[in-house]
């Protein structure tokens, strides 16, 4: 399993809508983004598949969801609850990404992938794939 992680900043305009439209200037929201690209190896791809592993959670995700985007609190609240992510989530083709307010924030989230998830993902690849059957012998 090789892993890329990159973390980059951010900016984004919210211009005026209604009858702020013809105000004279727009707001701008700075974010930080982290993403990241897991390349399986073909052998770590046929044990997740094997095993049928694709579709085990693995952690949550919460979006990013601005003053600007919803004002309604209630609806803010029910978009920021934490989403299940998968194991299929995390290794997809095109990549991971996951924005945040701040940069504390997404280094947060980078460190949590690190020690967290990402190993609980190879943990699984790895059990899985030296699994045999029969008897185990061992001395303690």
């Amino acid at each position: 399993m090789k892993i890329t992680i990159e973390h980059e900043n951010n900016r984004r305009e919210h211009k005026p809508k209604g009858m702020l439209a013809f105000a004279k200037s727009s707001t701008f929201e700075t974010y930080c983004t982290v993403r990241m690209r897991v390349e399986l190896s073909e052998e770590e791809r046929a044990t997740l598949s094997k095993n049928k592993l694709w579709d085990t959670v693995v952690g949550t995700k919460t979006n990013l969801v601005s003053d600007f985007e919803v004002a309604d609190p209630a609806l803010r609240n029910y978009l920021t609850e934490p989403l299940p992510m998968a194991i299929k989530d995390y290794v997809a083709p095109q990549g991971y990404f996951h924005d945040f307010a701040t940069s504390v924030e997404a280094r947060a989230h980078e460190q949590v992938l690190k020690t967290q998830i990402l190993p609980r993902i190879k943990e699984y690849v790895t059990l899985s794939g030296n699994w045999k059957d029969g008897p185990e012998t061992f001395e303690l």
